[in-house]
């Protein structure tokens, strides 16, 4: 995705929350992340950019509009959980896991090898956040129009879609729901479909200065 926005000239800064990915070690929480983006934001104007537009995917998605900045002209999201699911973490995570959650209020949760990190470690304080969100209160912080994308191919997508609808009344005029028939939520396969969507918003509502 950085490098389909960079070749239709945008600039463009992609980086991992502490805890995932390149980045330092960390307990994932909601709090947490929100002050990564506002870091990234910052260090964003710090090198001149003004007209910024946020993208991010599936909890990423969540972080940018909980800060939805004011330096922002638009938010484009992907899998993004806007709203409250009743998630079953027996479903996600292991007996031992479910063990060490219910001890440490943490889990720990192994990465596959190909990845930077072996293993990424969540708060149970971001699975309740997950649980719970409350999107009434998170739509109301975002000032401009935003576009959400969802697939329908997995449980997890289907929910996030009718979340998405549901919502969006709630979101500023020009926001837009788009489907992507079949994608899962990890997009693999349908990851063209994704970035055309993307770019033909951003550049509707981002358009690249000469």
């Amino acid at each position: 995705m950085a490098a389909a926005f960079a070749a239709a000239g945008y600039a463009t800064l992609a980086f991992d929350f502490a805890g995932c990915g390149e980045s330092d070690d960390d307990v994932l929480t909601l709090e947490h992340q929100v002050e990564d983006l506002q870091a990234a934001i910052a260090h964003a104007r710090s090198l001149g950019h003004e007209r910024l537009g946020l993208h991010g995917h599936s909890l990423g998605g969540r972080v940018c509009l909980q800060v939805s900045p004011p330096e922002a002209v638009t938010i484009a999201t992907a899998g993004a959980p806007t709203g409250p699911v009743d998630y079953d973490w027996r479903d996600y995570y292991s007996a031992e896991q479910m063990d060490e959650l219910a001890r440490t209020g943490r889990v720990t949760m192994p990465q596959d090898k190909e990845r930077a990190r072996a293993t990424v470690v969540s708060s149970v304080e971001l699975l309740e956040e997950l649980r719970g969100c409350d999107q009434a209160a998170l739509f109301s912080r975002v000032p401009y129009p935003v576009l959400l994308i969802d697939g329908d191919g997995d449980w997890e997508e289907r929910q996030y879609l009718a979340l998405a609808r549901r919502g969006l009344p709630l979101l500023p005029a020009g926001s837009r729901v788009e489907t992507v028939p079949g994608a899962p939520h990890n997009l693999v396969g349908y990851l063209d479909q994704v970035i055309a969507l993307l770019l033909a918003w951003f550049a509707e509502r981002l358009p690249v200065r000469p």
